[in-house]
């Protein structure tokens, strides 16, 4: 079997590549935060829900699995 009992998609939408970069660009958005390049800002220490944030790659990957499944 191809996707290994993965929905469509397979490993990149599922558990790679696409949750991966999710996450990623989460931390980078945590990071640009707390970390202004400008002289004079100052931001309190951002605030995560972890649970929130995996919320939202979960609902992404249903998004990209319901386009798979349309362009197949």
């Amino acid at each position: 079997m191809v996707n290994g009992r993965l929905p469509l998609g397979g490993t990149c939408v599922n558990v790679g590549c696409v949750p991966s970069k999710f996450l990623i660009r989460a931390a980078e958005s945590i990071h640009k935060a707390a970390h202004s390049s400008f002289n004079g800002i100052t931001v309190n220490k951002p605030q995560i829900n972890f649970k929130q944030i995996i919320q939202q790659k979960e609902n992404w990957l249903q998004i990209c699995n319901n386009v798979s499944t349309l362009i197949c």
